[in-house]
C-alpha cells in the first residue's frame, strides 16, 4: 500500500504526463503549492545526522560526480573543474541510461521516473560508489535517483551528498517524486536559482548554498573565425537558445525591421512562422561551433526564460566569456555581474532594446570596447573552477 507521501507523489508525476499531453512545455508554471504544503505535512521524521568532512585542504578530496556528462555540456565542464581543484574526482554518466528513443519509454524513464533503465541507473551508482569510496557524491540534477540510493552510498561511507542543479525547481517540470524525497537526505543543495533558495529550506533541505552562473574557458573563449565560419555565423543579431513563443515573437519583430539575424538552439521546429527561413535551420550548438555563433554576431540577445522564470542563465556569462557584446534583459542579478554600459548593456522594454540595438551597430568602437570589458570581468571569478572552488570551500568550512 502506497503511504500518503509517495501517493502524494505520484499524483504530480500524473499531473506531469497530463500537461505534456496537453501540448504544454514542460516549464509551464503550474499551482502546486498544495501539494508541496502536504508533502511537508507527511515528513515526519527529520534528516538523518549526516558524516560531515573535516575541515582541510580540497586536493584531499575524493568526489564522485553523477549527472549527464555529453561533451560540451555544461555538466561535463563542471565535471572538469572538480578534477582540476580536488584530489581525484569519478565521473558516471546518467545519459546513457535516460535517453529512450521510444516515447514510451521516454515517458517511463523521464516522466514518471520508473522503469528498468531507472532501476539499473540507480544500481550502477551503488556499485560505482561501492568501489570508487568518495568522500562526496556531487549529484547533478538527481531526478531519477531513488532516496534509497542515497542512503545506501552514505552507508557505503560516502560522507557528504551534494546536489546541484542550475535549473529552477519551482517549475513543475524540473521536480520528480524521488527528488522531493531526497531533498532533506543531501547535505547540501547547491543552486543557482536565488528564488529557490527559501524554497528548498521549506521543502526540508538541510543547508542551501548559492553558486553563480559560471563559464568554461575552454570553451567560451575567442575565436577567428574562417570565411566560411563567417558566411554561417556572421549576422548584426544572434540568439542562442531554445523556442518559447514570446522568443519567436520578439525576433520576428526585428527581421521586419531589416536586421541580419541568426537564431541558435532547441526546439525551435515548433515556431509558428514555419516558412520564415531565419527558423528553417537552428540546431543545437556545442563547443567550438557555439563560440562561433557568439563570435559571429555584433550584437548577442540574452533572452531569459519566460517558462522557467529566469533572471540569468549560461549565456549571461558565455557570451562576454567570448569576448562578444551583450544586450540582455535588465534585473538586478545582471546588474551585479556587469556593469551597464562598460561591460555590458541591458533593456527593459522593446523601445529601448530597439534603440540601443540602433546604437551600437553604428558605434562598433564602442561595441567592440564593452565586449573585451565584460570578458575581464568574466576572468576575474566567473570560470567553473572559480565558482565551484568558492562553493566546496564554503561547503568543507562549515560542514
Amino acid at each position: 500500500m502506497l503511504s500518503p507521501l509517495k501517493f502524494l507523489f505520484w499524483i504530480q508525476e500524473f499531473l506531469r504526463i497530463a500537461l505534456l499531453r496537453l501540448g504544454l512545455k514542460k516549464g509551464t508554471v503550474f499551482p502546486l503549492g498544495w501539494l508541496q504544503r502536504a508533502y511537508r505535512k507527511c515528513q515526519t521524521s527529520p534528516a538523518p545526522k549526516t558524516l560531515a568532512l573535516q575541515n582541510g585542504p580540497l586536493k584531499s578530496l575524493r568526489v564522485l560526480v553523477v549527472g549527464q556528462l555529453p561533451r560540451g555540456s555544461t555538466s561535463e565542464s563542471r565535471h572538469q573543474a572538480l578534477r582540476s581543484i580536488v584530489g581525484e574526482a569519478a565521473a558516471l554518466d546518467v545519459l546513457p541510461w535516460i535517453d529512450a528513443k521510444q516515447w514510451w519509454d521516454q515517458v517511463l524513464t523521464n516522466h514518471l521516473y520508473a522503469g528498468t533503465h531507472v532501476s539499473g541507473l540507480n544500481r550502477l551508482i551503488l556499485e560505482k560508489s561501492g568501489a570508487f569510496h568518495p568522500d562526496m557524491i556531487w549529484v547533478d540534477r538527481g531526478l531519477h535517483l531513488w532516496p534509497e540510493t542515497l542512503q545506501a552510498v552514505r552507508a557505503q561511507g560516502a560522507r557528504t551528498l551534494v546536489h546541484f542543479s542550475p535549473d529552477n525547481h519551482r517549475i513543475l517540470g524540473n521536480q520528480s517524486r524521488h527528488y522531493f524525497e531526497g531533498i532533506p537526505l543531501y547535505d547540501v543543495h547547491v543552486t543557482t536559482k536565488t528564488d529557490n533558495l527559501d524554497w528548498l529550506r521549506r521543502c526540508g533541505a538541510p543547508r542551501v548554498e548559492f553558486m553563480g552562473k559560471a563559464f568554461d574557458p575552454e570553451i567560451h573563449r575567442p575565436l577567428s573565425l574562417s570565411p566560411q565560419d563567417r558566411e554561417k555565423f556572421g549576422c548584426d543579431i544572434g540568439f542562442v537558445g531554445h523556442w518559447e513563443p514570446a522568443r519567436e515573437r520578439l525576433l520576428l519583430g526585428l527581421q521586419r525591421r531589416g536586421y541580419r539575424l541568426k537564431v541558435w538552439g532547441g526546439g525551435w521546429q515548433r515556431v509558428r512562422d514555419t516558412r520564415n527561413p531565419l527558423f528553417a535551420d537552428c540546431p543545437h550548438l556545442v563547443g567550438d561551433d557555439y563560440a562561433k555563433a557568439i563570435g559571429g554576431a555584433k550584437i548577442n540577445l540574452c533572452l531569459l526564460s519566460e517558462w522557467f522564470q529566469d533572471k540569468t542563465t549560461a549565456r549571461s556569462v558565455e557570451i562576454p566569456a567570448c569576448g562578444t557584446f551583450m544586450l540582455a534583459e535588465r534585473n538586478e542579478e545582471h546588474q551585479a555581474l556587469f556593469k551597464e554600459g562598460v561591460e555590458a548593456e541591458f533593456y527593459s522594454d522593446r523601445e529601448e532594446l530597439l534603440k540601443k540595438i540602433d546604437y551600437y551597430l553604428q558605434h562598433d568602437l564602442e561595441r567592440q570596447a564593452i565586449a573585451q570589458a565584460g570578458r575581464a570581468r568574466c576572468l576575474n571569478g566567473y570560470g567553473n573552477e572559480d565558482r565551484l572552488r568558492d562553493v566546496l570551500n564554503r561547503i568543507v568550512k562549515r560542514s
